[in-house]
């Protein structure tokens, strides 16, 4: 029955009144709908708002929607289809096949429903059509393709931490790039300037931050991408530079403590000297951790003046209550370090073992011979034997 509704509302070609019907916003039938410049092999949207057919009073039997579609003013265009959206009101057809050229499109939306009169069996038609008109150009599908990605100086390994200045070029027969864009290590650092060309390049200058950042051996990848206005994307290939490694370490040139062998609970005074030749701050000195016995502090929990990036040069203050090893390590900002030990010995006082003399009786201007057995626990052990001559 519905085609026959269909044949039905093309013979009477039945003009529906123009107040219900205005455009919608291209977002129900789906993006880019009523678009006037589509590229080939993509289908065109046609949106409109339909206000519903009112059935109200009338019999069983009706029809609305589109019964046909006209391109270039040739009738019974078969590639399209039709749906609705929000409700009854978005009325949505699809027309697909469209060669490159400027076409003009018809879709035709028709009405009707048949009244029967139960009294006398009269049946009366009642309906109408809009034509939905639209032009369309259809553009042919280029794609964005990088034919240049140079880098200056050169790419690979550099003998020097300078800049350098990438570039790329991209062609579009289409001459409808939309976005151009250059990347760093996969991080956006660079949107070009567009416009209708059919060939762009576009050039960036490393940084001396971003170098400084990298600290030591540093590889950067570049790439960009380009895209038109239909989405249609490419990729350039990679250009890959290696900075060199001009990091110098940091020296230890002093640790040392005014006593290595004490008593326990004694103080000791460390004296620190350490020194750092990079100019590059990100290259300096990061971290100074003196570990005593198994406590690691940074040094300036011990010392506020032992603080600085180029050079450190301060006195540190322990109390030392048993031999104890003292390290010091110090890091630059690209990982690099050096270390430094010392030992701090805690001993008990020297004991005297034993103390002779002989002979016991002597003469005036005798010598004496003095023996002491002394032990220092640090170890040694020694016996000291001298002469004395005696005067009384």
């Amino acid at each position: 029955m519905m085609s026959l509704f269909k044949k039905a509302l093309k013979a009477t070609a039945l003009l529906a009144a123009s107040i219900y019907t205005h455009l919608a916003l291209a977002s129900d039938c789906g993006t880019n709908a009523n678009a006037t410049v589509i590229q080939e092999g993509d289908s065109y949207l046609i949106e409109e708002v339909i206000a519903p057919w009112d059935y109200s009073g009338r019999d069983t039997e009706y029809y609305d929607g589109f019964i046909g579609v006209k391109v270039n003013q040739i009738n019974n265009y078969t590639q399209y289809d039709e749906w609705t959206k929000r409700g009854d009101d978005v009325q949505c057809v699809r027309v697909s096949g469209l060669k490159v050229g400027t076409h003009s499109i018809t879709a035709t939306y028709g009405a009707m429903s048949e009244d029967h009169d139960p009294v006398d069996g009269t049946t009366h038609v009642n309906g109408g059509a809009l034509d939905i008109d639209r032009t369309v150009t259809v553009v042919a599908k280029t794609t964005t393709d990088f034919t240049q990605a140079d880098v200056s100086p050169r790419a690979g390994d550099l003998t020097t931490r300078d800049p350098v200045t990438v570039t790329f070029k991209v062609n579009d027969s289409g001459k409808d790039i939309d976005r151009f864009n250059i990347y760093r290590n996969n991080t956006l650092v660079k949107s070009c300037t567009t416009s209708s060309s059919d060939s762009l390049s576009c050039s960036y200058a490393d940084t001396n931050a971003a170098i400084e950042a990298c600290a030591t051996e540093c590889k950067v990848t570049w790439h960009a991408t380009a895209s038109d206005k239909f989405s249609n994307s490419g990729r350039s290939s990679d250009i890959v530079v290696t900075y060199p490694n001009l990091n110098s370490p940091p020296v230890i040139r002093e640790l040392s403590a005014d006593k290595t062998h004490i008593l326990s609970g004694d103080t000791v005074t460390l004296k620190v000297h350490v020194t750092d030749a990079d100019n590059i701050a990100s290259l300096q000195l990061s971290s100074l951790k003196l570990k005593v016995g198994d406590v690691s502090k940074n040094l300036t929990e011990f010392s506020s003046s032992c603080s600085s990036k180029k050079e450190v040069k301060c006195s540190v203050k322990l109390d030392i209550q048993k031999t104890t090893s003292v390290q010091l390590t110090a890091t630059d900002g690209a990982g690099a370090s050096d270390v430094a030990s010392r030992t701090i010995y805690v001993v008990k006082e020297p004991l005297i073992k034993s103390f002779t003399a002989w002979p016991t009786l002597a003469t005036t201007n005798s010598p004496v011979s003095i023996r002491a057995h002394v032990i220092d626990f640090v170890g040694v052990e020694a016996g000291r034997e001298c002469e004395h001559s005696v005067n009384s």
